[in-house]
């Protein structure tokens, strides 16, 4: 059931789980240029709803997604939605069991696994008519839910987590992933927690 396992690391000294993107992060499959900056420290949130990127990591990701996107031909812009930078006319994009289909967004995580971000992770729906890409810039200066310390590149919110099982291993300090459920026709409300991982 996991497809793949990477270890947990601290982050400073602030408390919470933390993973490595040792190789950064790619758009399908083409890695961002945020090289200089790898390997860069993932943190996984649920009190925040959508992932958040350091302005060196952000700026670089909604690039390439958005010329990942045009490359597909489902470019067909919409006002930005706050909080929302990117927008796009969602009845240009088709729908998939994995939610729109649009360009992947992998995580490069240490051991050599990807943690991959399908549409139904990365789109989120605002109105009938628009679905922005659910990335946001970090506010600069907000430590307070660090203890006072300096932010990782990027904080996982709860839209990327969900209908992903995440395994934490406290023995082993390693966090095992699944990818997408719903693309296997399973869903955490209705997950068999007895079987095994």
């Amino acid at each position: 059931m996991l497809v793949g396992e990477t270890p947990l690391r601290k982050h400073k000294e602030s408390p919470g789980y933390y993973i490595s993107a040792s190789k950064g992060i790619a758009v399908d499959g083409a890695q961002v240029p945020v090289g200089q900056y790898a390997p860069l420290t993932i943190g996984l949130s649920t009190t925040i709803p959508y992932a958040e990127l350091r302005r060196d990591v952000y700026r670089p990701l909604i690039n390439a997604f958005d010329q990942a996107i045009e490359r597909q031909g489902g470019r067909v812009p919409s006002p930005a939605a706050a909080p929302f930078e990117l927008c796009y006319n969602s009845s240009r994009l088709s729908p998939t069991r994995f939610g729109y289909f649009v360009p992947t967004v992998d995580l490069m995580l240490e051991g050599g696994r990807n943690w991959t971000v399908f549409g139904i992770n990365s789109m989120a729906q605002v109105n009938r008519a628009t679905a922005c890409f659910a990335f946001v810039e970090m506010k600069t200066g907000d430590k307070s839910e660090y203890g006072g310390l300096a932010r990782p590149a990027v904080v996982l919110g709860g839209f990327q987590m969900q209908q992903n099982l995440l395994v934490f291993d406290e023995e082993k300090q390693t966090l095992g992933f699944t990818s997408q459920l719903t693309g296997r026709g399973l869903s955490c409300g209705q997950f068999n927690f007895t079987m095994s991982a």
